[in-house]
């Protein structure tokens, strides 16, 4: 598709920090550099960096008292309101970047949706005891919260033309929770300089985690196996949880 003669967009979860969600989307704004990229939540100070120049439009939710956006987690039940709540009418085709919400934006019946989904919403299906907004001691919040998010989550999954996995265990997740097929592509990485090779070719024994510092990502768990087993363990990576895991 020529991006010349037709409009596209790019939609992502949140530009709060730069993980491996991100890295994808920069890599698909650099393939659309006249592409303006939609997202709930924006830290300017990061995007600044990241996308310099770029057009970014950020929902309703950017508006909210800073020290709520930085607690973003307790706005949970106005997510699916604000994804959808974007103006796409002038695209032609929008790709989105989706852990969680942007495949669920609405289009015109005649616009193309790709959703790139790095993951089916783990929080909604097989991890949501450790989001911090489910953790709500009231059962019967707890419930009606997870089934009108479930609910969501599954009509969102059909809206997308196309659904495409980063990996073949992401494409299993998909057909289980979705019953959707799924085209994956491999997410980009970056090739190892010239350093980072010589130092692999050394002999080093130990183990390595290289993760988002969340505790969705369960480092917690790694480390307390390790100290058990009294193995070396190395971890990379940046996080709200980095202090308390080290």
């Amino acid at each position: 598709m020529n991006e010349k003669s037709h409009k596209i967009a790019l939609v992502h979860d949140f530009l709060l920090a730069f993980g491996g969600a991100e890295r994808v989307l920069k890599e698909l704004s650099s393939m659309y550099p006249e592409a303006p990229i939609y997202t709930l939540l924006e830290n300017q100070a990061m995007t600044g960096c990241i996308f310099p120049g770029r057009v970014i439009r950020t929902s309703f939710l950017q508006k909210f008292p800073k020290w709520l956006r930085k607690r973003y987690w307790l706005l949970t039940p106005f997510f699916p309101v604000a994804v959808e709540t974007f103006d796409l009418r002038d695209f032609d085709l929008v790709i989105s970047s989706s852990g969680a919400w942007s495949k669920g934006i609405v289009t015109r019946l005649n616009t193309r949706h790709i959703a790139y989904l790095h993951s089916p919403t783990r929080f909604f299906w097989d991890s949501h005891h450790w989001h911090p907004a489910l953790r709500e001691k009231r059962q019967i919040f707890r419930r009606l919260l997870m089934s009108y998010i479930r609910l969501w989550d599954k009509e969102a999954a059909d809206r997308p033309d196309v659904l495409v996995a980063n990996s073949e265990y992401t494409a299993s997740r998909i057909q289980k929770y979705y019953r959707r097929d799924s085209v994956v592509i491999y997410p980009p990485v970056a090739p190892l300089g010239k350093q980072e090779e010589d130092t692999l070719k050394e002999e080093k024994n130990y183990f390595l985690v290289v993760s988002r510092l969340t505790e969705a990502k369960r480092v917690d768990v790694v480390i307390d196996a390790f100290n058990k087993l009294n193995l070396p363990l190395v971890i990379v990576g940046t996080g709200r949880e980095m202090e308390k895991l080290k």
